[in-house]
């Protein structure tokens, strides 16, 4: 399971940290996943980092190479029913997103946000901690 915090520094040379590099070198060990909503939140910080002059294209081939295995939800209601999840976990819908489909997959969640690291170790998830 990674965030896209982890995507980000693996594909942009100036997101990277030697934690991160350490778990690519190492991902073919791993079935990468994760949730729907990973493919905004990477297109955003694409289209970020694309106004400082990053060539786009570059890094979306970069990201297709990982094999990511992407998980949609079962329907609007449980996105939304998720809404409770995220305020008891402090976290916003889309971290909360994260953290609940590495729970359901039994799998560490890779990230390199504080706040949702943070709540992995509340609830006694598994994570791997890339900051």
């Amino acid at each position: 399971m990674l965030d896209a915090s982890v995507a980000i520094a693996w594909v942009l040379p100036s997101q990277s940290t030697p934690a991160t590099q350490k778990l690519l070198a190492q991902s073919d060990e791993y079935e990468l996943a994760a949730p729907y909503i990973f493919g905004w939140e990477v297109g955003n910080q694409f289209v970020r980092f694309s106004r400082r002059g990053l060539i786009y294209q570059d890094a979306l081939d970069g990201l297709d190479a990982l094999g990511i295995r992407y998980f949609a939800p079962a329907s609007i209601d449980d996105t939304l029913a998720s809404g409770q999840g995220a305020l008891a976990a402090n976290l916003s819908l889309f971290d909360f997103a994260y953290l609940s489909l590495a729970v359901t997959l039994d799998a560490p969640l890779a990230s390199r946000d504080a706040g949702l690291l943070a709540a992995c170790e509340a609830l006694g998830a598994p994570f791997i901690d890339l900051r």
